[in-house]
């Protein structure tokens, strides 16, 4: 089979996967797989920042997002903002609206000790600082110690304190910290990205297969374990991937409630102000899943947000 109908099979599987998820027609769900805008986020309050903002507002470069402050949909070519003098100096960053979601439901305070288990490449733990006031005890981890060398100056850059850096697997954690330790856990999970494939550009399915899918579920699930052993009774667990596959996001929660004693998924209220995200899914495949997956949010693409799952769970003291 030629490389080129390899793609067009892979496809025509994942529009129709996608199709079921959503209960769409199959020609809406090619329709969603298309790059989003891209969105700003305000991480200085500074008249320089605040008046920069408030230009391209009024130029229509900028459109503020609804139901998050601080943080614009990008309506023209990025490297507008890129190159300006705002992002090299970190009081901006660029990063897609979906990926602020997560954060917002783990609602980082100061004080409390927070673990980034899959950090890279940063946006997520900038954020988790900037909602924590630079005053929590972060932890951040990443698989990559190339990754992690990038991490380091790019908080550099925007004054982010860390209290200290790990490169290990995520799903081996607990033998690196201490279990029961964290009052909030934020597992970004490595995922096969379907949020971001572009059916305009099939090279984009080139790195994309079931096969794939299932094995990721493994390791999430590993994941998500081990998660569950560094979490203190009572803490905060948010699941997030930019997958559309239920065997990466339902099945890993249904999996983790079932099996994790006192894991229990938590209503999103996020989720009833923004008008493109849907329940999670009860079953998948005639197979049935834990009713609490109902909980979590799922985002339907648009134009400027990529696909995303976000759970939210708490460790009951049992």
């Amino acid at each position: 089979m030629s490389n080129i109908s390899k793609l067009e099979k892979r496809k025509d599987e994942l529009v129709k996967r996608t199709s079921i998820i959503f209960g769409i027609s199959q020609e809406e769900a090619t329709n969603i797989f298309k790059q989003p805008l891209t969105s700003l986020v305000k991480v200085s309050n500074d008249n320089q920042v605040n008046e920069f903002i408030e230009e391209h507002i009024k130029n229509q470069n900028l459109l503020p997002i609804e139901w998050v402050k601080n943080a614009y949909v990008i309506k023209e070519n990025k490297d507008v903002f890129t190159r300006s003098q705002e992002f090299q100096n970190g009081k901006i960053y660029i990063q897609n609206a979906s990926s602020l979601i997560p954060v917002l439901t783990l609602n980082p305070l100061p004080n409390e000790k927070i673990l980034d288990m899959c950090a890279a490449p940063g946006g997520k733990t900038i954020n988790i600082a900037y909602n924590a006031q630079n005053q929590a005890e972060i932890i951040v981890n990443d698989e990559n110690p190339t990754r992690v060398l990038a991490m380091k100056k790019l908080f550099n850059t925007y004054g982010v304190k860390i209290t200290s850096f790990y490169s290990q697997p995520a799903q081996y954690l607990s033998k690196h910290l201490p279990a029961n330790y964290f009052d909030k856990i934020l597992l970004d999970a490595p995922c096969s990205g379907e949020g971001m494939i572009d059916l305009n550009k099939p090279e984009t399915l080139g790195f994309w297969s079931t096969k794939k899918i299932k094995r990721l579920s493994r390791l999430q699930k590993g994941m998500i374990a081990e998660a569950y052993k560094l979490l203190k009774p009572e803490g905060v667990l948010v699941y997030s991937t930019c997958t559309l596959a239920p065997e990466e996001n339902e099945e890993v929660i249904s999996w983790a409630v079932n099996n994790l004693e006192g894991l229990k998924v938590e209503n999103i209220e996020l989720k009833t102000n923004i008008t493109n995200s849907f329940d999670g899914l009860k079953d998948w495949k005639d197979k049935p899943l834990s009713e609490e997956c109902s909980k979590c949010l799922r985002i339907k693409p648009n134009d400027y947000m990529e696909a995303f799952f976000v759970c939210k769970l708490t460790r009951k003291n049992i």
